[in-house]
């Protein structure tokens, strides 16, 4: 059995073990925010409702926008449980709620989620064409927003759920092959971004801020188009000269393109090499 002494040596090892260890580096501020430093903690967790112990179902007792059933909602929830690495990682009791509070508190983004959750597990299920449930929410959520931004109110119409619901409406777009569409999305989105300030207005919910990033970039790859939240500080020109790709005509202008794209692989190399000097 250790003696006491030999205890009271453990507990101090451990507590020296604790102060000496190193602090982790202050995480350098997003270039997105304007090198503004953040607050570690999210200001939406405050907001996040509570959630009461399970009775029932899942939504037994959930208000919803519409009087439409319990049933619907359970649609979603299987979604949203399919899909958690969409989300960067399974999330926690707070951010399940924060997820959830904009479909029940936007009747867009509600009828939204629902025809993206209807024609998910259609496509799990092996049904490769649009279901009429899922039409018909897609419709209601069009609608809702049409009503919303001919309504003339700023804050609503430039609002976190507003504008979620059209970056959704964009990705769908996207993603059924219906560039045009999104094409149309993208640049109302665009507008209700640069009305809020821009991008780095968006610094308070960072999961929405990257949405915003990852649906402009991925028309702009569709598409071959400057990225719009990009456009500016950020040269979108070819890093190679667009004469390339032509066949040389002799011999010496071959070797000469050669020397060319020699240098070229060499800059990129450097670009991304590690500064030795440090």
């Amino acid at each position: 059995m250790p003696s006491v002494e030999s205890n009271r040596k453990t507990i101090r090892s451990h507590a020296v073990r604790g102060r000496n260890r190193k602090k982790r580096p202050i995480r350098p501020p997003s270039w997105i925010n304007g090198g503004k430093f953040e607050a570690s903690c999210n200001s939406n967790l405050s907001q996040a409702f509570s959630i009461v112990p399970k009775v029932g179902g899942e939504f037994s007792f959930t208000a919803v926008p519409e009087d439409l059933g319990p049933e619907m909602l359970e649609v979603i929830w299987k979604l949203r449980n399919i899909t958690p690495s969409l989300e960067f990682g399974p999330a926690s009791a707070q951010e399940q709620s924060l997820w959830l509070e904009p479909v029940l508190s936007d009747v867009a983004c509600f009828h939204f989620t629902m025809f993206i959750s209807e024609m998910y597990l259609d496509y799990l299920e092996g049904h490769t064409e649009n279901t009429r449930n899922a039409l018909i929410h897609h419709t209601k959520a069009l609608n809702a927003l049409q009503t919303r931004l001919s309504a003339g109110n700023m804050r609503i119409s430039t609002s976190d759920s507003t504008v979620l619901t059209i970056v959704g409406l964009t990705t769908a777009a996207l993603a059924l092959g219906d560039v045009e569409i999104a094409q149309k999305h993208m640049t109302g989105l665009h507008r209700m971004v640069m009305l809020r300030g821009g991008i780095s207005a968006f610094s308070h919910d960072k999961r929405l801020q990257t949405k915003l990033c990852r649906v402009d970039l991925g028309l702009a790859l569709s598409t071959g188009k400057d990225a719009l939240f990009f456009s500016e500080g950020l040269s979108w020109n070819s890093y190679l000269p667009s004469d390339t790709l032509k066949k040389p005509k002799t011999r010496d202008e071959g070797i000469s393109k050669l020397k060319s794209w020699t240098e070229v692989e060499v800059d990129i190399s450097l670009a991304y090499s590690p500064d030795w000097s440090r």
